[in-house]
């Protein structure tokens, strides 16, 4: 049974507000429609770099853990590809049957901001490992 669980850092800092809009959410996700390494999208924001950063829940509803270690992510809409960029983060491993929610942060030049609509749904995507 798939369950929500926080890397350490957010775990230690995640504001209430933020810790209750995922705790509200992931009853409600439908995992059975979901790929074995999934996510549900929650916010995005430009920060002063210009970098965008996309937040989401990931589902890793494998029997293995999912790491990253040069793993190629695209954030896509309707339009196509809007990010991509190619990620190691030692500290974000998630368990098999565990959803854990984490800020990806594209670097400038590697999204397109004009393309960044609030109407819009994105899918970040995630490679099986």
């Amino acid at each position: 049974m798939q369950k929500l669980k926080y890397e350490k850092s957010w775990e230690q800092n995640l504001s209430q507000p933020d810790r209750n809009k995922f705790e509200l959410a992931f009853p409600q996700i439908d995992f059975s429609e979901l790929e074995k390494i999934d996510t549900t999208s929650f916010w995005y924001a430009e920060n002063h770099r210009e970098e965008l950063l996309f937040t989401v829940l990931v589902h890793n509803q494998s029997d293995t853990t999912l790491t990253f270690k040069d793993t190629p992510i695209t954030l896509d809409n309707s339009d196509g590809i809007i990010a991509e960029h190619t990620f190691t983060i030692p500290q974000l491993e998630i368990p098999p049957e565990t959803s854990m929610p984490w800020t990806f942060i594209f670097p400038k030049g590697n999204w397109k901001a004009s393309t960044l609509d609030n109407e819009q749904d994105y899918k970040l995507k995630i490679p099986a490992q």
